[in-house]
């Protein structure tokens, strides 16, 4: 059986452009992700950030308080 070109060409670009549905899709995918990660990287910086601070306060306590001798 022998097919006519024109048939053979769309054929490839229907192929083609399925093909490039895909690889986006893969992209933004794999874009998203990748954001996902950033942000709970940087909320868990803040966090941690936080932490530090309340920690050297308490530590601290506070040097007004203890060393009033004016």
């Amino acid at each position: 059986m022998k097919f006519r070109e024109e048939d053979v060409m769309e054929k490839r670009k229907k192929k083609k452009k399925k093909k490039k549905k895909i690889r986006r899709r893969k992209r933004r995918r794999r874009r998203k992700r990748r954001r996902r990660k950033e942000k709970e990287e940087e909320e868990k910086e803040e966090e941690e950030g936080k932490e530090e601070e309340e920690e050297k306060e308490e530590e601290g306590g506070g040097g007004r308080r203890k060393g009033g001798g004016g």
